[in-house]
C-alpha cells in the first residue's frame, strides 16, 4: 500500500513541471546586421491563447572594444587590426593566429596602431585571431579565401 501512495504522490508531483515545460510554444531571436543577438521573445500558451514576454538584449561594445577592428573579413592576402590607446599603452600586448586545430601560426608582441599580417601563402580556411593586452583579450574568426 505504501508503494502506490509514493508513487501517485510523485507522480502528482510531476504533472506541473511537465505542464509548465508545454506552455512554451516558441523562442524568437532577433540580430542586427553584424550577427548580434539584439531581442529573445518567447511565446507562451496561456489558457490557450498565446501571449509574448521580450526579453531585450542590449549588449553595448565594452569599452576596451572599442576602437579595435579587423578588416577586410573575409580576406585574401592581408589581414590588418587597429588597436586604441589603451593596447598601445598597456604593458603586455600580444597578438596570435592559430588555426582550427590550434596551431600557432603567427605571433606578436609588437603592435602599432596599425598592424598587417600576411595571410596570403595560408590555405583558404577559418583561423582565430587573439589579441591580448594587460589582462584583457579578444577574438575573431578570419575567414581567408
Amino acid at each position: 500500500m505504501k508503494s502506490i501512495i509514493i508513487l501517485i504522490l510523485g507522480s502528482s508531483l510531476l504533472v506541473p513541471k511537465l505542464m509548465a515545460q508545454e506552455a512554451i510554444e516558441d523562442i524568437v531571436f532577433s540580430y542586427d546586421l553584424a550577427g548580434n543577438r539584439t531581442k529573445r521573445e518567447i511565446i507562451y500558451y496561456e489558457g490557450g491563447a498565446k501571449s509574448a514576454q521580450v526579453t531585450y538584449e542590449e549588449e553595448e561594445e565594452p569599452e576596451f572594444d572599442k576602437g579595435i577592428n579587423v578588416y577586410p573579413n573575409p580576406t585574401t592576402h592581408s589581414l590588418y587590426l587597429t588597436v586604441n590607446e589603451e593596447v598601445l599603452e598597456s604593458s603586455r600586448k600580444e597578438l596570435y593566429v592559430f588555426d582550427m586545430l590550434g596551431k600557432l601560426l603567427y605571433q606578436s608582441n609588437h603592435l602599432e596602431e596599425t598592424n598587417r599580417i600576411d595571410v596570403s601563402q595560408w590555405p583558404s580556411s577559418n583561423y582565430i585571431l587573439k589579441l591580448i593586452f594587460d589582462n584583457k583579450h579578444k577574438e575573431w574568426i578570419i575567414v581567408k579565401n
